[in-house]
């Protein structure tokens, strides 16, 4: 069952609170759908639908590659706003390597197209890196 771990309440009228979700998902294919729905949600409450497209590119190809390489696990997605865009973690169980499905070189395109940044990290060998415990953190920069 996945947990959303974080979402801060709305914002007073006029005000709004900068974004910030946090979902934690069995790394399985039907895992793909529940992280795009509430990306979309998030993006949506918080006026950066024009986010969506990329995103929502991101985290089902994240969540379908977790899926694929290391099923049984999870795949911990952290989504934010910060002052230069937005900011799309994915901490999971599969080994650092990419995946090799065609989707991440769709995705890397995309985010190329979008101005943004993406990378791959092993935490596995840095285990003080992030919690929770993971061997692979992605991360993606989209811009303004």
């Amino acid at each position: 069952m996945p947990t959303v771990v974080h979402q801060p309440p709305a914002a007073a009228p006029g005000k709004r609170h900068p974004l910030a979700l946090t979902v934690t998902l069995p790394a399985t294919t039907a895992s793909a759908g529940i992280a795009r729905s509430a990306v979309t949600a998030a993006l949506h409450r918080h006026g950066l639908d024009r986010f969506a497209l990329v995103a929502c590119l991101a985290v089902t190809e994240l969540a379908a590659c977790a899926a694929r390489t290391a099923p049984d696990t999870a795949i911990h997605i952290e989504l934010a706003e910060y002052e230069r865009g937005l900011r799309l973690l994915a901490h999971s169980a599969q080994p650092a390597a990419p995946c090799t499905r065609r989707g991440l070189w769709l995705l890397s395109a995309a985010i190329d197209d979008w101005g943004g940044t993406w990378g791959v990290l092993d935490t596995h060998a840095r285990p003080h890196t992030h919690t929770p415990p993971s061997r692979t953190l992605t991360w993606i920069g989209l811009p303004h």
